[in-house]
């Protein structure tokens, strides 16, 4: 056929030309093309925004992971702060402690021993509470750090990054593959491209998924605990089918709950125990450096000025008020009871030493206070003791505080319209309606399997299957262990426990040993007191003596008598410096004895009685510059014989004082005071070229503040002047009695501050005394 007539075929009457037929294909052949490009353009975004939305998602859960882990780093180091300040302060209060032991040797010498033993073992003790709070939080460190690394390495970590090795070259080659269907897909009217409709491993192999093993398989699906622990599923391309197409893509988290924050909660539990008795060791340590502080000021400024005691019973109030606040800030009690029964026990010990310390009249006080303080001391230790088998919190009680609301709410609010929705009562049960409703599991368990009801099991079993398959084929699992935990939380649970027995064991056996401490020292001061106290009723030498006044008319009323002396209860011997006085206590008298020519003052005077019946004489001690052939010689002259003058010989120093023990007509003993000792004196032997008295033995020591000795039997007594302290008085005078043979001190008798002063004394018997008070106004009074 001819070409030219097959184009004259083609033209219709008023029909197209050549030109318009080529025209015509033209325009078929760049739709056809128009429409493959506008199917392959809108694949190609489709894969693009796809791989974009993926990469998008995987950042926000590197974020997301990445913010958990800041989270739980910031509240360890939170925790961690608070334990080093605790060791911080604990650290520095022990030094001051141990500083404080050196003030030790500054106690004043009258201070009672039951003061200084009692400082002495609160310091001690304070020491031991300081250095187990130390412990307690290098402990609590050591367990936060562990415990820390084992939550960010096997719970909140970031996933493996997957396997960047999709080949979208083939990808768009598959495309073009499928056919012309799929290449003249009409928008709007065909159904989703092929690709939506592949298989779930295809899906898996397209994320790069596959390459993660079982593990990942089970952690990626929808309701998985590593999806819970990231705050929302990863979705994946099964749930990127099922969603609804939307105008604008709306953000909504599927929950609000942080799983990750309540397993921080569990891990603290680990180390709550180390921290709160670091904490409850530091208030302990506390209370016992301020007990300490008020014995150191019992024993330091009451004695330290004429007002002493104003400021030691200021300071002991201080500190008493610092251990109450202490016990107040630091502890709460159920009822108002125990928390007086508290306070008492504290204040008992430092109040009983107070009144043991400062009442000094009549000394049975302080021998009853110094038991007192040391029981009240170990009643304290023994009620704390007591007490911490009550109020005791399990770790978990304790942890749990720190992830709930001010009205009880948890981390389980969820956002409306989502599937997974909790009864909003739920956010206010308390710890028990949830432990009796779960039978005790931990409430990352119960908060799970009520939220997402038998899928926790499933994923449990599950992951346990694959564990259990990985591990017979001899092959590490993804390491990362989420669906472990209910199993994990129980061997923690009971690990905190154990270490809250462990520490709670160790805080009571300080509690009681302190407790036997004190009591160790109770008995000890039980044993003194009733030993102090049987030796003053058996000798009936202790406190202040009772006076009862003998009423004499003197000769003057400016006699200005110093010396004393008696033998019988109704002849006494006074004397001045320049005469002698003869009293009868009964007839109310004092005359004038003579006594010879004295070309010396009087010392001391004493007195002689031949017989029962028979008129005693009196004896002076005198300092004769001229006798004995040396300066300064002391002599004794006996006014009712004509002896004359007898020395003390062989001693230098001048006798300050004497009394005659015996005086037979062929002999005489007699005790002189040279310079704080007392020496006995017998006659000198017959035939010696020295007349008068040669010394035998020295026997005791007694000091320089003497006004008077005296015998009476095998007692020694010692007559001391009133003691003053920065101008105060403490004793107007007193009576020391000592054994002769011995010298040992049995028994001390004192006058009131406020009574006249001391003057002179003597001893009618063992257990009666005269004392001789005034100055220029003499007294006499019989004591007993």
């Amino acid at each position: 056929m001819d070409p030219s007539s097959l184009f004259q075929c083609l033209h219709f009457p008023g029909g197209l030309t050549q030109t318009d037929w080529f025209s015509m294909f033209q325009g078929g052949l760049g739709l056809g093309y128009g429409v493959t490009a506008y199917n392959q353009n809108a694949y190609c975004n489709d894969v693009s925004w796809r791989q974009n939305q993926m990469y998008q998602e995987k950042n926000y859960h590197l974020s997301w992971v990445a913010i958990a882990r800041e989270d739980v780093r910031e509240m360890m180091s939170i925790s961690v702060n608070r334990i080093n300040n605790y060791m911080l302060v604990a650290t520095l209060i022990m030094a001051v402690a141990a500083d404080a032991l050196f003030f030790v040797q500054t106690f004043h010498d009258d201070s009672p021993g039951f003061v200084l033993n009692a400082f002495w073992l609160s310091m001690g003790i304070s020491i031991a509470f300081f250095a187990l709070s130390i412990m307690f939080g290098i402990k609590g460190q050591n367990s936060a750090f562990v415990n820390t690394m084992r939550l960010l390495t096997w719970e909140i970590r970031p996933e493996n990054p997957a396997p960047y090795i999709h080949d979208y070259m083939g990808q768009a080659s598959k495309y073009e593959k499928d056919g012309l269907k799929q290449l003249f897909r009409v928008p709007g009217v065909s159904p989703s491209y092929n690709h939506a409709r592949r298989s779930k491993s295809e899906s898996r192999e397209h994320s790069g998924d596959r390459e993660l093993g079982s593990h990942a398989a089970v952690t990626h699906g929808q309701g998985s605990l590593r999806s819970r622990k990231s705050g929302s599923s990863r979705g994946g391309l099964d749930d990127y089918e099922e969603q609804q197409p939307a105008a604008l893509e709306q953000l909504v988290p599927r929950t609000k709950e942080l799983i990750y924050l309540a397993r921080f909660a569990h891990y603290m539990q680990l180390w709550i125990p180390y921290e709160a008795n670091a904490k409850y060791c530091i208030g302990l340590g506390l209370i016992t450096l301020a007990q300490g502080g008020a014995y150191f000021s019992l024993g330091m400024l009451r004695w330290s000025s004429e007002y002493g005691a104003v400021p030691a019973v200021a300071m002991m109030v201080i500190f008493v008020y610092l251990t109450i606040m202490v016990y107040m800030q630091n502890y709460r009690a159920k009822h108002y009871f125990v928390t007086w029964l508290v306070v008492f026990l504290f204040a008992w010990g430092p109040t009983a030493a107070a009144v043991g310390t400062l009442v000094q009249y009549p000394p049975i006080i302080r021998q009853v206070c110094a038991p007192l303080t040391c029981l009240g001391q170990c009643c304290l230790y023994l009620g704390v003791f007591f007490v911490s088998f009550v109020e005791l919190k399990p770790p978990s009680t304790v942890a749990n505080q720190y992830i709930e609301g001010l009205h009880g709410e948890r981390f389980t609010t969820w956002s409306p319209g989502t599937k997974h929705i909790v009864d909003p009562s739920m956010a206010h049960e308390t710890e028990d309606k949830l432990r009796q409703s779960f039978r005790g599991k931990s409430f990352t368990r119960q908060l799970s399997q009520k939220v997402f009801g038998k899928t926790l099991a499933e994923d449990e079993n599950n992951y346990n299957n694959n564990n259990n398959n990985s591990n017979n084929n001899n092959s590490l699992p993804e390491v990362g262990g989420e669906a472990s935990t209910p199993q994990s939380e129980r061997v923690e649970e009971e690990t905190a426990l154990l270490v809250q027995r462990t520490c709670i064991r160790l805080v009571r056996s300080t509690l009681f040993l302190s407790a036997l401490l004190w009591a160790s020292l109770l008995f000890v001061e039980v044993l003194s007191s009733s030993h102090s106290m049987a030796e003053d009723a058996k000798n009936g030498y202790s406190g202040v003596v009772n006076l009862q006044e003998l009423p004499i008319d003197w000769p003057s009323d400016a006699t200005w008598l110093h010396a004393l002396t008696c033998r019988r209860g109704s002849e006494f011997f006074v004397a001045n410096r320049y005469q002698v006085f003869r009293v009868d206590p009964t007839r109310r008298t004092a005359k004038a004895e003579p006594c010879g020519d004295l070309q010396w003052p009087i010392t001391d005077v004493s007195s002689h009685c031949n017989s029962t019946s028979g008129p005693c004489r009196p004896l002076v001690l005198l300092e004769d510059a001229l006798a004995g052939g040396r300066p300064g010689a002391s002599v004794v002259v006996d006014c009712g014989a004509t002896a004359g003058k007898m020395p003390l010989l062989r001693e230098p120093v001048t006798a300050q004082r004497f009394s005659v023990n015996a005086m037979p007509s062929t002999a005489a003993e007699l005790l002189a005071l040279h310079g704080g000792r007392v020496v006995e004196y017998g006659q000198a032997l017959p035939g010696s070229p020295l007349k008068g008295f040669s010394p035998r033995c020295e026997r005791a020591a007694v000091g320089d503040d003497v006004l008077s000795i005296d015998t009476a039997g095998d007692r020694l007594f010692v007559f001391r002047p009133r003691a003053e302290k920065d101008g105060a008085p403490t004793v107007s005078g007193s009576v020391d009695v000592r054994l002769l043979l011995s010298s040992e001190k049995i028994g001390t008798w004192q006058l009131p501050p406020d009574h006249d002063s001391l003057v002179s004394g003597c001893a009618l018997d063992a257990k009666t005394v005269v004392l001789l008070t005034g100055g220029a106004q003499p007294r006499l009074w019989l004591g007993q």
